[in-house]
């Protein structure tokens, strides 16, 4: 089988691999569709998030979704020839976080392309049954490839625990932040505020009802939109947005970390977070949010498919990553399909 493989910054190559050989509890999916995630451009461009750096070949790709080729004789909740969405993380099962619900955080956690776990950009990938969701015969494999992210949303949304009325201010208007937004307007957000720097962005986001955008740099954050905000979603990894949204948000309020703050040393004043009492959080992928995405998507409450900037072939994998870097402004979601 074929896979892009990264092998250095802006170096990615094709390359014949062997394809997977089932064990017991698991699934061969052949790849259908594969998301570009931020993360995945940062591999590319810069060969390292943080602490996770790529030292050796990778394959990148995390949100994906294909169709069962194989099956274990121990399967039932899947069928070859089923399409499903996989959710990216092999786990333990077996530890204390697992058992208790917060799989994400389990220790022994293989993130697809995550240095050193090979990622989706390949033909087929052998996966526990566990980690595999159908998909309604009506999504396509680039709404399931988008069930991902949807998923980061939905756990964000539930950390600051929207409910109807609130006033939500999420910071980035990248994937992540878009769908943030949407989660919490249809959770009954009275009123979404968006905040980046690039206008273009926010020009998108703010095609929503109920939706106020800021362009950031326009003067404090809390003079423009006040410090009354129930809930804040960090989504850009800026420890200036963090600290400026802080203000923001009213007493008692919530907040959520998602973004990943490349510069690990961010100050923050927490007196703020004293005279307030507010509560933060930090926002760590999802667990148990793919049933739920799938069923959001399904019942067609949330759009998703406009944030898809870009479509190539799996022949142009390279050159979708070349954009996704050297286009930030206007690319959302560059999607490849195998």
């Amino acid at each position: 089988m074929r896979a892009a493989v990264l092998y250095g910054i802006h170096d990615m190559r094709f390359e014949d691999r062997l394809e997977p050989i089932l064990a017991p509890g698991q699934v061969i999916v052949r790849i259908g569709a594969v998301g570009i995630c931020g993360s995945d451009v940062h591999y590319f461009a810069h060969g390292r998030i943080g602490p996770y750096v790529v030292n050796s070949p990778l394959v990148l790709g995390h949100e994906c979704a294909g169709t069962v080729t194989e099956a274990g004789p121990s399967v039932t909740s899947v069928s070859v020839g089923d399409r499903v969405v996989v959710e990216p993380q092999r786990t333990c099962g077996l530890c204390s976080e697992c058992t208790s619900g917060r799989y994400n955080l389990c220790r022994s956690v293989e993130f697809f392309a995550t240095p050193p776990y090979d990622g989706a950009l390949q033909e087929f990938m052998a996966v526990p049954e566990r980690i595999v969701h159908r998909l309604p015969a009506t999504m396509s494999m680039e709404q399931g490839a988008l069930i991902e992210p949807l998923s980061v949303a939905l756990a964000a949304c539930d950390v600051i625990d929207v409910a109807p009325g609130d006033r939500v201010l999420v910071t980035g208007a990248g994937p992540i932040g878009v769908l943030v937004s949407r989660v919490a307007l249809g959770a009954g957000a009275a009123e979404v505020a968006v905040c980046d720097v690039e206008p273009s962005r926010l020009e998108f986001v703010g095609r929503q009802a109920r939706t106020r955008t800021v362009l950031s740099g326009e003067g404090a954050l809390v003079s423009v939109i006040g410090d009354d905000w129930d809930g804040f979603v960090e989504c850009s990894g800026s420890g200036m947005a963090l600290n400026e949204g802080i203000a923001c948000v009213r007493p008692a309020g919530r907040i959520a970390l998602v973004g990943m703050f490349l510069n690990d040393q961010v100050t923050i004043a927490p007196t703020q977070l004293q005279a307030k009492e507010l509560s933060m959080k930090g926002v760590f992928r999802y667990a148990n949010q793919f049933p739920r995405a799938i069923r959001l998507l399904e019942s067609n409450v949330l759009e998703v498919m406009d944030l898809v900037t870009g479509r190539w072939s799996f022949e142009d994998v390279a050159k979708a990553f070349e954009r996704a870097d050297s286009d930030r402004i206007h690319v959302l979601k560059e999607m490849v399909t195998l």
